[in-house]
């Protein structure tokens, strides 16, 4: 891993540090929200967005980071 990104790479961390922060946000707001419907619509997000953490991963590590 180089200190020196190509803007693909940049790009690529920031997507998967924003994906992981925005899952772990939609589950917080649910545990704590007191409407139930409303926390299953968070959970039902935050677990839509932790799908994408995988394949966000992968792409990284194709890109030679992480």
């Amino acid at each position: 891993m180089s200190i020196l990104r190509t803007d693909n790479q940049a790009d690529s961390i920031e997507i998967l540090k924003l994906v992981i922060e925005t899952t772990d946000y939609y589950r917080e707001i649910a545990n704590v929200v007191e409407d139930d419907n409303l926390a299953s619509k968070l959970n039902d997000i935050a677990n839509e967005r932790a799908s994408y953490i995988e394949p966000f991963e992968n792409v990284v590590k194709d890109l030679g980071e992480l």
